[in-house]
């Protein structure tokens, strides 16, 4: 026992902090005996026989031995107490609210009214609570007990037991003559100051005060201006509004269903600030207070990008998407001196299966080759927003780290990547609740700090007479070519990010929308000029990412103008990208079973170019002291 520790009490009806005598009676009728032992040792006994005392929620009839700097909740006939070994009573109060007490749900974990403490009992039979199923604390509190407790003396309503047991508190329930140390453990009351206010020495947030939690009024969320944006539904929250993930398997969430543990607005926290749920256990996952989805790990203490990638139907996104990733792993570290790696393992685990499956050692296209993302597919996720249900594209978080340590890891942020079906842009006859759920699953593009705009030029007549002549299925057999009109859905796109930001018809994004023109190993001997590679080990050469963009959209001027006048339309800044996700012409296969052909990549020719480059560039935009760069031009050598 620290003997420089003193003992604390804090009188909850009468509001007030007292040093415990080295031998006194607590409550109305003195019904507790608090002994502080020469050694500094804190016991609590019942002063008689018939004496009601409960600690920790636990009914006592011998004498107990209390840890140290732990809280506990006594409560000796109908008076309440919080008793603590501390070195600054001051601080301990200050995360108290003596003047309300949380009410809280046992069975489904959720926080029912924050009130004052002789509302207890009107509230209770108003609400018509089952004092077996209810708990109550004080709030900020670690510790609670049942509602039946609290009503049992001086009560001026019934309580009404229920036939079956009542289910036990989460506290050790002590033999009659112990002399053991009671550990306290954490009550499972749970209320949203108590979140905001145990985070305020984590994050320096400011606690606010609740008046009160009808059972109809949910705790007010700030989604329009919040500061953190989810990555699942993009509405926005703020730090103190965050829920927690329950560890204990049997707390599962009444509104996500029994595969998912229990969301919920914790109260008690352990020593390094993580919540523990109302089984005792230490959390450690975040999730969104708005939707519930699980956030990434570390979300609310690095700074988050989103990229959207968007482009036709079967323009290769998913193709992009994939080799992007697996390019961006290897030039990250070895030309930028930052890492590139999984911000959130369970929720890349999709990708990273396309991955590894696109860059296996297989023997055939039909091993290798990758689904396309359709809406409602498993890049998709079902969530309920406003009474209806919504398909949103899952998000792919990575981390991007400086290597090293001290000040550089302030630099380390996460890049957040949704690829986004094709078909949810094609502006064909849709019903209007269709085009309402394709509005949901593309809202995330008004977020964006970059929107990828995947161009396939193999679509464009004009540009198929160019390279008529070139032997890829791409190319000379039609029924591997789906033909659309690529500036419609640019136009699309343009009209649903205004509408989302409220722009006018001339007003452009800040953002800016990198134009990436798939494919080129087919066409980049047609340009002007030859493209040169933009990464050397000097780092990004900004001047040949302009060169090759203006080399490039002089180009499409030439075979796709519309493109290039509704892409420009868009954002302020456009920049145009080669890119070649699998670095040559893909090869007819046969699926056993499946009737008709595909095409895929050929094993062991996959060699992605520069799919990386319009991530580095974005990177090098927003942060240029992190991403090295050269604003000479080099003497390079051609992508091709």
């Amino acid at each position: 026992m620290n003997h420089s520790l003193t003992w604390y009490l804090i009188d909850c009806s009468r509001k007030t902090l007292e040093v415990a005598a080295p031998f006194g009676s607590v409550g109305p009728s003195g019904e507790a005996t608090l002994i502080v032992r020469e050694d500094n040792t804190l016991v609590i006994q019942p002063s008689r026989a018939d004496a009601q005392v409960l600690l920790n929620g636990s009914k006592i009839e011998g004498a107990f031995a209390i840890v140290a700097d732990e809280e506990c909740l006594l409560k000796a006939g109908s008076g309440f107490f919080l008793v603590k070994g501390c070195h600054d009573p001051q601080k301990w109060m200050a995360g108290l609210n003596l003047d309300r007490w949380i009410l809280q749900d046992l069975v489904e974990g959720r926080i029912i009214a924050s009130v004052a403490f002789e509302r207890i009992g009107p509230e209770s039979h108003a609400r018509r609570l089952n004092p077996d199923t209810t708990v109550t604390t004080v709030q900020g509190a670690q510790n609670s007990v049942f509602l039946r407790d609290a009503l049992a003396s001086d009560s001026p309503i019934k309580v009404i037991p229920i036939s079956s047991a009542p289910p036990p508190l989460p506290v050790p329930v002590p033999s009659a003559n112990s002399s053991a140390h009671i550990q306290p453990e954490p009550s499972i009351a749970t209320a949203h100051l108590n979140s905001t206010q145990a985070l305020t020495a984590q994050a320096g947030i400011s606690p606010f005060t609740l008046d009160h939690l009808d059972d109809d009024e949910a705790i007010e969320i700030n989604t329009i201006n919040g500061e953190f944006t989810c990555p699942h539904c993009w509405q926005h929250f703020d730090r103190g509004d965050v829920m927690w993930v329950a560890k204990h398997p049997s707390l599962r969430d009444p509104d996500l269903g029994d595969e998912y543990p229990l969301r919920f607005f914790p109260t008690s926290f352990d020593s390094i600030g993580r919540a523990i749920d109302g089984m005792g256990l230490r959390c450690s996952d975040l999730a969104c207070p708005n939707c519930k989805s699980r956030l990434p790990p570390q979300f609310l203490d690095l700074p988050s990008h989103i990229f959207s990638v968007v482009g036709a139907p079967s323009a290769g996104k998913s193709y992009f998407l994939t080799s992007m990733i697996n390019q961006l792993e290897e030039a990250l570290p070895s030309h930028f001196g930052l890492s590139f790696q999984d911000g959130d393992a369970s929720g890349n685990a999709l990708l990273s299966n396309m991955k590894a499956r696109l860059f296996s050692d297989s023997k055939s296209p039909a091993e290798i080759a990758l689904d396309k993302t359709v809406p409602g597919g498993e890049m998709f996720r079902t969530w309920e927003r406003d009474g209806r249900t919504v398909k949103l594209p899952k998000p792919f978080t990575y981390l991007v780290a400086p290597f090293g340590a001290g000040e550089q890891e302030q630099q380390s942020l996460h890049l957040v990547f949704y690829d986004n079906a094709g078909e949810q842009f094609e502006p064909a006859e849709r019903s209007e609740a269709a085009e309402s759920t394709d509005e949901d699953a593309t809202r995330h593009l008004a977020s964006s700090d970059v929107i990828f705009f995947l161009y396939d030029p193999a679509t464009n007549v004009k540009f198929r007479k160019k390279i008529s002549g070139k032997n890829d299925p791409q190319i000379s057999d039609e029924k591997f070519l789906k033909l659309n009109r690529q500036d419609n859905i640019i136009a699309e796109m343009r009209i649903r990010i205004k509408s989302e930001l409220y722009l006018d018809a001339n007003e452009k994004l800040d953002a800016p929308l990198a134009m990436i023109v798939g494919k080129c190993d087919l066409w980049s001997d047609l340009l002007e000029k030859p493209l040169l590679d933009p990464i050397s080990k000097d780092g990004l050469s900004l001047e040949v990412v302009a060169s090759n963009s203006e080399l490039i959209r002089e180009f499409l001027l030439e075979t796709s103008p519309a493109v290039v006048g509704n892409a420009e339309a868009i954002s302020r800044e456009v920049i145009y990208f080669p890119v070649s996700p699998i670095g040559h012409s893909p090869q007819p296969f046969v699926v056993p079973g499946v009737q008709g052909e595909r095409i895929g990549p050929v094993p062991g020719l996959v060699a992605p170019r520069y799919v990386e480059v319009p991530v580095i560039w974005t990177l090098a935009r927003l942060y240029p002291d992190l991403v090295k760069t050269n604003h000479s031009l080099p003497l390079t050598v051609p992508l091709i």
